[in-house]
């Protein structure tokens, strides 16, 4: 959501390096390196790189991949572009690119805890915000959520938080927004523990009965509109016999439409998307003409023997 106002009360960064301007690795960087990224990357991955004796700087926006890079034959992940070629011929990882399963367990297990999602090209991570109709509310909610923010262990993820008041015609909104760039997997559980303050025993129980409920809740749909579509299908039939039988009554048979002579008048009755239809056509040599205003003329009725109503 975009603000007309807002006012940041509380932010922190975690863990990250300070810029490094020249390259500082002389290695090639192969093209096999690239790829992997290019399906998307672990920080545990990003370790292996380290190991390999490749320098690895983590910034705010991006991680820097210093080693030397020719081109880039792709620079995107996903959907997304979040590689770039920088002048030192180092490359840049946008934080997108990296642990986006962890990311999306976080975020689906913060959720039953009211907590929001913001996942685009640029960004994901998870948010808490809810509204006010005064400041002085809005700001008492984000020393709550500071509270939280302080039960995080500062060593557990790279990544920052901001806490802040955002306004928008009159309504106030609190908002916690925690960046989780990147985490190993074995501090995923801890961190969670720590945002939510229940275990992690607890969390999974709670995401099942949610799923459990949703399965029930989706079942019982499932059952209701295939109970509506029967009844539906039971009601167009008796309508389609009902039509039948007053045509039959008003003098109509069914005769093929190839049968008819130039300019008879005839009725065709068909059930479409479940529905009945009856629509009258004038019969000509090569295109059949509806009577009332209608975009269907058809000229399959001239060229095949479909059953027809006529008199």
């Amino acid at each position: 959501m975009k603000f007309q106002n807002t006012q940041r009360l509380f932010d922190k960064s975690y863990n990250y390096d300070k810029k490094h301007k020249i390259n500082t690795t002389n290695k090639i960087l192969p093209e096999s390196i690239l790829k992997s990224i290019n399906n998307g990357i672990t920080i545990e991955q990003i370790d292996v790189l380290l190991s390999k004796g490749y320098n690895i700087y983590k910034y705010s926006t991006q991680i820097t991949i210093h080693g030397k890079c020719k081109e880039l034959n792709n620079d995107t992940v996903g959907y997304y572009k979040c590689l770039t070629l920088n002048k030192n011929k180092s490359v840049g990882v946008k934080w997108i690119a990296v642990d986006a399963s962890k990311k999306e367990k976080i975020c689906s297990n913060l959720s039953l805890f009211g907590w929001n999602k913001e996942h685009n090209s640029q960004v994901f991570y998870p948010y808490k915000m809810e509204r006010f109709d005064s400041k002085e509310k809005a700001i008492a909610k984000c020393n709550e959520y500071k509270n939280i923010a302080n039960r995080i262990d500062n060593s557990l993820f790279y990544g920052s938080y901001d806490i802040y008041v955002g306004s928008i015609w009159g309504i106030y909104y609190s908002v916690f927004a925690l960046y989780v760039n990147g985490i190993k997997e074995y501090n995923v559980d801890k961190l969670l523990e720590q945002i939510t303050g229940h275990t992690i025993s607890f969390i999974q129980n709670l995401k099942s009965e949610k799923e459990e409920n949703e399965r029930i809740e989706r079942k019982k749909l499932e059952r209701e509109y295939d109970e509506n579509r029967k009844k539906k299908q039971i009601a167009e039939k008796q309508k389609y016999e009902q039509i039948k039988n007053k045509l039959r009554n008003e003098g109509y048979k069914e005769v093929e439409s190839t049968s008819l002579n130039i300019g008879d008048k005839f009725f065709d009755l068909t059930i479409v998307f479940g529905r009945v239809e009856i629509r009258e056509y004038v019969y000509g040599k090569r295109t059949c003409k509806p009577t009332k205003m209608c975009n269907m003329n058809n000229n399959r009725y001239c060229k095949e023997p479909v059953l027809v109503w006529h008199k």
